[in-house]
């Protein structure tokens, strides 16, 4: 059961992290198609600076937080666990750290999501020359994050598991650590 869960959210992450990857080369091609407007016709895209700012590099960011966390591609504050030798203690340690981590993570899909919610009640629009909804652009964060929580329930639960047959989580071996 656990093995489907993890290919099934492996997929989901690699899906939010093709979009990143979208949103990468498009902020790439509207800043060149942006610069050649501006120096070939005196005629710059008014509307590029919001998007790239407020969308595309805000989706970019947290659509590929599952998918660094996964591969144990951020800065990890291991330096105690990696000193324990022991199997136990240093599963432990580790177990501390994603229940923190999925703590934290949760408390910040709560303040977000309600920011997502304030933004949409209100009807917010960006300040820029076009007036787009500011709610599309909040709800980035929340469904990163939603999907992050995810990967550290799953670490949770593979520690767990790990630390009762006394031995490092497999996770450990795929991050690197």
């Amino acid at each position: 059961m656990i093995g489907v869960f993890d290919r099934a959210l492996t997929r989901l992450e690699d899906a939010l992290l093709l979009v990143s990857c979208l949103c990468i080369l498009s902020i790439v091609c509207i800043t060149t198609a942006d610069v050649a407007a501006r120096s070939l016709f005196n005629a710059p895209f008014a509307w590029s600076h919001d998007l790239i700012t407020q969308y595309l590099l805000v989706a970019m960011f947290f659509f590929s937080l599952p998918y660094v966390t996964r591969i144990g591609g951020h800065m990890a504050l291991d330096f105690l666990a990696r000193k324990v030798r022991q199997p136990v203690p240093r599963t432990l340690l580790l177990l501390l750290g994603e229940i923190l981590a999925f703590l934290l993570i949760a408390g910040f899909i709560v303040g977000a999501w309600g920011m997502v919610v304030d933004a949409y009640r209100g009807g917010d629009l960006l300040a820029g020359d076009l007036p787009w909804p500011t709610w599309p652009s909040r709800l980035f964060g929340p469904i990163g994050a939603v999907v992050l929580e995810l990967r550290l329930l799953l670490r949770i639960v593979q520690a767990t598991q790990a630390l009762l047959r006394g031995v490092l989580p497999h996770f450990l071996s795929q991050s690197g650590h």
